[in-house]
């Protein structure tokens, strides 16, 4: 009488397995979310207890001439500083994905005009001090927000990319 035990270890494969449904839903550069995740999520917060819902649309201006002048290697750092900043200016609630090469989506749940107004005018005074030697970090933001539970959460983005567009044309010159 007696009995068998086989020990295996599968950690390696575990191991495997979350880094696959990590990448499934995050960006690996920047490691925030990627665009999946975020049309899951302006679904999920659109709705009444999220009012006002805000939607920012940032780019990183100038990332083609970086990466065609010093190389893809400089391109991502500027990327990466893009990250942090970006990081250290949201709220934890706020929900930030790269949703392009260049460009950022940020969804701000309960969050006036008001409120983000002053969040674009730190974003426009701060994000130089990010540097990616020789450049500094140049962003277009633009932004529109859902008072009303009637308004369609795909228009305000629409309005929030046409916003980013525009203040981009704006500061083309200073870029």
């Amino acid at each position: 009488i007696g009995f068998v035990t086989a020990f295996r270890d599968i950690t390696s494969q575990y191991e495997k397995r979350k880094r696959i449904e990590y990448l499934s839903t995050h960006d690996e550069l920047t490691g925030f979310y990627n665009r999946h995740y975020m049309q899951e999520s302006k679904n999920k917060l659109d709705n009444e207890e999220n009012l006002p819902l805000t939607i920012m649309i940032i780019d990183l201006n100038n990332l083609k001439l970086a990466n065609d002048v010093f190389g893809h290697k400089k391109g991502d750092e500027l990327l990466k500083k893009a990250a942090k900043f970006l990081t250290d200016t949201f709220r934890p609630q706020d929900i930030i994905g790269r949703i392009g090469g260049d460009e950022f989506a940020i969804i701000l749940p309960k969050t006036p005009i008001e409120a983000a107004k002053k969040i674009i005018k730190k974003i426009h005074k701060e994000s130089y001090k990010y540097i990616a030697e020789p450049i500094n970090l140049s962003l277009s933001v633009g932004f529109a927000t859902k008072i009303n539970p009637e308004e369609r959460i795909d228009s305000i983005i629409r309005e929030a990319d046409a916003d980013m567009y525009h203040d981009k044309q704006i500061n083309r010159e200073m870029v």
